[in-house]
C-alpha cells in the first residue's frame, strides 16, 4: 500500500499524522474518529474512486490524498470546515433538458426542504463538477454560506459527529448514468486566540524602553546636558506615563 499527498495546507505535524492514520485505517469513519481523538476539532473525511466536491472556501486546513493498493486507488478529501466562509457565489446555471430521476434517501432540511427538492429536480448531473457548483450557489441563496456538496459514484462521506445544521442524501439517475449526492451545512469552530500578538508585544517593548530612558534621564540629566535623551527627556517621560496609564486602563476594562 502507498499513500500519496496530492494537495496539503495542513501544518506538517498534522499532515504526518494523517499519513500515519491512512497507513493504518482506510474506512472514512475510522479516519475521522482517529483525527478527532488526536487533534479535536470538526473533521470531514470523504473517500472514494469518483466524486466531485464544492465545499466551504477558507477551510482552516485541508488536504487531498491517494491511497494505492493492488486492487484500487482511493481518493481522500480531508478538511476542517471554517468558522467564516469566504466562498464567492458562482452563478453557474445547469438545468437538465431531460429530467433526472431523483430518489431521496435522507432529507433533514427543515424549512428549506420544499425549495431544495424543487432545485435538485431541475439540475443536470452529467457534469458532477458543474452540478456541485450550481447546487452550492442555489443553496447559498436559500441560506448563505457553509454548504458542502458532493456528487459522484462509489464514495463515502464521514461528517463531523455533531449533527450538521442541514443534511440531505439522495440518488439521481438518467438511463445508465447513476450518481449519489450528499449535501450538508456545517460551520467550523471559532478559534479564540489567547496569545498577545505581535502588535501588543511590540507595544510592551516600546513602553519598557520609554520607561528606561525616562528613568535614566531623570537620574543623569542636568540643565547643561546636551545628549539626545536629555534634550527630549520631557517628551520621553510624558509618553511613557501616557502609555503606562493606557495599558492599565485597558487592562481594567478587560477585567
Amino acid at each position: 500500500m502507498k499513500v500519496e499527498v496530492k494537495h496539503n495546507s495542513f501544518p506538517n505535524e498534522i499532515k504526518n499524522t494523517i499519513l500515519e492514520v491512512l497507513d493504518t485505517y482506510q474506512e472514512p469513519t475510522q479516519v475521522r474518529n482517529m483525527l478527532k481523538s488526536l487533534h479535536g476539532d470538526l473533521w470531514v473525511v470523504t473517500a472514494g474512486t469518483n466524486f466531485s466536491f464544492r465545499v466551504s472556501i477558507a477551510a482552516k486546513s485541508s488536504g487531498r490524498f491517494l491511497v494505492k493498493t493492488q486492487q484500487k486507488t482511493t481518493h481522500y478529501l480531508i478538511y476542517v470546515p471554517p468558522f467564516r466562509d469566504l466562498s464567492v457565489p458562482l452563478a453557474t446555471q445547469v438545468t437538465a433538458k431531460t429530467p433526472w430521476k431523483v430518489t431521496f434517501v435522507k432529507v433533514d432540511l427543515k424549512e428549506l426542504e420544499p425549495e431544495f427538492k424543487e432545485i435538485v429536480k431541475q439540475l443536470d448531473y452529467i457534469s458532477s463538477d458543474k452540478a456541485c457548483e450550481t447546487l452550492q450557489y442555489k443553496l447559498n441563496l436559500l441560506s448563505p454560506y457553509h454548504w458542502h456538496v458532493f456528487v459522484g459514484k462509489d464514495y463515502v462521506c464521514a461528517l463531523p459527529k455533531n449533527e450538521p445544521e442541514y443534511l440531505a442524501y439522495y440518488k439521481v439517475s438518467l438511463e445508465n448514468d447513476k450518481k449519489e449526492v450528499v449535501v450538508f451545512k456545517q460551520k467550523g469552530l471559532k478559534r479564540e486566540v489567547k496569545w498577545t500578538g505581535l502588535g501588543t508585544w511590540l507595544s510592551y517593548v516600546a513602553i519598557s524602553f520609554l520607561v528606561f530612558f525616562a528613568v535614566i534621564g531623570y537620574l543623569k540629566c542636568t540643565e547643561d546636558s546636551t545628549s539626545l535623551i536629555c534634550r527630549h527627556q520631557d517628551t520621553i517621560t510624558y509618553s511613557a506615563i501616557c502609555m503606562v496609564f493606557s495599558k492599565v486602563f485597558n487592562f481594567g476594562l478587560q477585567k
